[in-house]
């Protein structure tokens, strides 16, 4: 019995992590969502292997352009009328410190929603 009390806290506390976006409080025009990091090469799966600068880079790439444009053919942002440019002001992604994730959050643009752009992108 106490195997299982000790399970119940752990699926609590990764709940939030598992929806691929949430709205915000604060805002009815934002959405974020919790993306772990992950290596996609043999060689990064190795923490020994990776630069310091791993986690960075890859939440770096997050808003850059090519990542945007494959992000918008994907989620059809074209159908929105949406400027892409308007659209990558209102990104914000930022580490969670100690871990290998990070927290995308977008605005709403236009008609295009938060939470589509969120999903675009991951």
């Amino acid at each position: 019995m106490p195997k299982a009390l000790l399970f119940i806290p752990i699926i609590l506390l990764a709940r939030p992590s598992c929806d691929s976006a949430f709205a915000d409080k604060s805002s009815d025009n934002t959405s974020s969502a919790i993306v772990q990091i992950l290596p996609t090469t043999p060689a990064l799966a190795d923490p020994a292997l990776r630069t310091d600068n791993f986690i960075a880079n890859e939440i770096g790439s997050l808003t850059m352009g090519e990542v945007l444009k494959i992000a918008s053919r994907n989620g059809k942002w074209e159908a929105f009328g949406a400027d892409l440019s308007e659209i990558k002001k209102g990104i914000t992604v930022t580490r969670i410190e100690g871990t290998d994730m990070a927290s995308i959050t977008a605005t709403t643009v236009g008609s295009l929603s938060g939470k589509k752009i969120v999903d675009s992108i991951i």
